[in-house]
């Protein structure tokens, strides 16, 4: 997991997890941020034949499982509108890698806000 970027939002022109621009800068200003991360799985291959393929694929598709749990346990509890995920995304192969990533965006309340 790593942070990725965040931004304003949850302004009424732009609710979660929209970016918001229009807001009074100020203390009380903006009412939240959304707080994009990414969530990675990568392994090694090497070389591959047809059964390693195989086994990689499997292991790849556990691995994007493994991600999925780990976002339910993550969003558990937090309130549902709150948070907003991207699909997963297949990566590589890439110098002799293979893997999955997916974005989270979470909406954090404003800490030094009205």
């Amino acid at each position: 997991m790593r942070i990725d970027n965040f931004y304003p939002t949850g302004a009424a022109n732009a609710p979660f997890p929209s970016p918001s621009s229009d807001f009074a800068l100020d203390k009380c200003s903006p009412y939240a941020w959304g707080l994009n991360m990414e969530l990675g799985i990568y392994r090694c291959i090497g070389d591959a034949d047809c059964d390693r393929w195989t086994y990689v694929t499997e292991r790849q598709m556990l691995d994007a499982k493994s991600m999925r749990d780990a976002l339910c346990c993550f969003m558990q509890p937090l309130d549902a509108q709150s948070v907003s995920m991207t699909p997963w995304q297949s990566k590589g192969p890439e110098g002799g890698c293979i893997g999955g990533t997916m974005g989270v965006t979470v909406m954090v309340t404003n800490c030094g806000g009205c």
